[in-house]
C-alpha cells in the first residue's frame, strides 16, 4: 500500500470518527443527564456519573401528576402508530388511483397535490386549528390524526415518469 493511499484512508477514517462522535454527543449527554438531580445537572460536570440519581428521577417521572407520563407516552404511540398506518393507507390508495385509473382532470388534481407539497406545514397550522374549532375536534385525538392522514409528501408518484 502506498503512503499516499494510506494517508487518504487514515484521513477519511479520522473525519468519520469525528462525525460519529459529534453525532453521538447529544445521546451521551442525554443518558448522563438523566442520571443527575437538578443541582448536579446545572452545577456539575454533565458527562460524569457523579451524583447518580437515576432511580429517584424515574420514580419522580412516574409519580408526576399521578402518572400522567404514561398517558403522554401512550398518546405518542397512538399518534405515531395510527398516524403512520392511516397515512400509508391513504397514500397508497391515492397513488394507486393516480397510476391505474384514467379520469377527467387527473393532471389538474395532481397539480393540486403538488401545490400542497409546496405549502409549508407551519402555514397550514392556523387553518387546521380553525377547522378543528369549527368541527368541534379541538382537544381530541381526531384533531391530530385527521391532518396526518392527508400528508401529500408520502404520496407515491410512479405514474409521473
Amino acid at each position: 500500500m502506498t503512503s499516499g493511499r494510506w494517508l487518504s484512508k487514515t484521513t477519511v477514517n479520522i473525519v468519520l470518527l469525528i462525525a460519529a462522535v459529534y453525532t453521538l454527543f447529544p445521546l451521551i449527554w442525554l443518558l448522563t443527564a438523566a442520571t443527575k438531580d437538578a443541582g448536579n445537572l446545572l452545577g456539575g460536570d454533565v458527562f460524569s456519573f457523579e451524583g447518580f440519581d437515576l432511580g429517584h428521577n424515574l420514580s419522580e417521572l412516574t409519580s408526576y401528576q399521578d402518572g400522567i407520563y404514561f398517558r403522554w407516552y401512550g398518546n405518542s404511540l397512538l399518534y405515531a402508530g395510527l398516524g403512520a398506518l392511516g397515512c400509508s393507507l391513504v397514500s397508497v390508495a391515492a397513488g394507486y388511483a393516480f397510476d391505474k385509473y384514467r379520469f377527467r382532470g387527473k393532471e389538474k388534481l395532481f397539480a393540486l397535490v403538488l401545490l400542497g407539497v409546496l405549502l409549508p406545514s407551519t402555514a397550514l397550522s392556523l387553518p387546521l386549528y380553525l377547522l378543528a374549532v369549527e368541527t368541534g375536534t379541538v382537544n381530541t385525538y381526531w384533531a391530530v390524526l385527521i391532518p396526518v392522514l392527508v400528508v401529500v409528501f408520502y404520496l407515491p408518484y410512479p405514474w409521473t415518469s
